[in-house]
């Protein structure tokens, strides 16, 4: 089966969850990631901004592109060898790699609907030299078929990822949606802004970043008010 559909993206990248220790909070480079949960020590000689509110909803965006990419990625490869649900291995373009572990492949309608789930291991990836990624990222969805054109449904991802180059930051995810529209192509964030309908999904992103916390409700109300 072939064909999933994504964005073309100016970069891609991986999402992931980490092990802090010492500064991990306050330098993502600085950063103790066990053995199991990846590796980042690529990215310190980017630009390396900070997170803000000005900032946050672009970046956010930034990360679902690379997020969709990733996850789409390591899907077509489980698609092609349904068997394969343990220690597949994603190559980034630019650097590093990706392990891929968990359920796979599993066929809920007799063909025309695949659910996935897996874990996402990260060292050092990066797919044009302007993010890089370490840590391991929680991912479940769906692959609808119309013949051999597959989209991607209900895409989440949970859990931390850890970021340097363009960006430099600790992004805390929880039952996070990858927007996608009915084709299954990738959706802006700035051009859905009917996602906050979205029933029981906080969308709510926790940036850490120089020192500094700062929280992007893409797809819901801000507590208070505002988005």
């Amino acid at each position: 089966m072939t064909g999933i559909k994504l964005l073309a993206c100016a970069f891609l990248a991986g999402c992931l969850a980490l092990a802090c220790g010492g500064s991990g909070k306050e330098d993502p480079l600085a950063t103790e990631l066990g053995s199991t949960e990846g590796r980042l020590t690529l990215g310190g000689n980017g630009p390396n901004q900070a997170v803000t509110d000005l900032n946050g909803l672009n970046v956010a965006q930034t990360m679902n592109v690379a997020f969709f990419a990733v996850y789409t990625k390591t899907v077509q490869a489980m698609t092609k060898d349904p068997q394969v649900t343990s220690n597949l291995r994603i190559t980034g373009n630019y650097s590093g790699y990706a392990i891929a572990d968990g359920g796979g492949v599993t066929d809920t309608t007799g063909g025309t609907t695949q659910s996935f789930s897996f874990k996402l291991t990260l060292f050092d990836y990066s797919d044009d030299g302007a993010l890089f990624f370490g840590g391991a990222l929680e991912c479940t969805g769906l692959i609808v078929w119309t013949g051999s054109q597959g989209a991607a449904k209900n895409v989440f991802i949970k859990d931390t990822i850890v970021m340097a180059g363009n960006y430099k930051a600790i992004a805390d995810y929880d039952h996070y949606i990858l927007p996608t529209d009915s084709n299954g192509n990738l959706v802006s964030l700035f051009d859905t802004p009917g996602l906050n309908q979205i029933p029981n999904r906080d969308g709510e992103i926790t940036f850490t970043s120089n020192g500094k916390t700062v929280k992007v409700y893409p797809y819901v109300p801000k507590p208070g008010g505002g988005l």
